[in-house]
């Protein structure tokens, strides 16, 4: 490209010097302000995953805290098998679903924000797979 600029340059005007050619990317990595905006949004990143995760853990510890008929199907004589299967399924239910739907709003999310330039590309999947383990890791504790 910066071949192609400098024949243009020089067969529209041979006089105009053509020097530190750079793309508007390298620019924009190379200012001063973009190590501490990217600081900045690694950091809101680890805060909405931690707030993410806290809330997770609520919405399940307070489904779980709620079926007060699963004691009292305890204490009938009900398979506690079946009684922790279904109580992770639906558990595991609410996780998946809430990571799906996520995953789908911050795939958007990026996308809606990647012309600001503090992101690498429109979907970023290595941040996108470790959001999501770590979310689901933390739902299994």
């Amino acid at each position: 490209m910066i071949a192609a600029v400098r024949e243009e340059v020089a067969r529209l005007d041979s006089s105009v010097p053509v020097y530190n050619v750079r793309s508007m990317q390298d620019v924009v990595a190379g200012s001063q302000g973009m190590a501490a905006r990217r600081v900045l949004t690694a950091t809101f990143a680890l805060l909405a995953l931690v707030l993410g995760a806290i809330g997770l853990f609520g919405v399940v510890a307070h489904d779980v805290a709620s079926r007060r008929r699963v004691a009292l199907r305890i204490a009938l004589g009900a398979d506690p098998t079946r009684i922790l299967s279904t109580t992770l399924g639906q558990g595991g239910v609410m996780v998946g679903a809430g990571l799906v739907l996520g995953g789908l709003l911050s795939t958007w999310a990026t996308r809606a924000v990647s012309s600001s330039g503090l992101v690498t590309g429109p979907f970023d999947a290595l941040s996108l797979a470790v959001s999501v383990t770590a979310l689901a890791l933390r739902s299994r504790q």
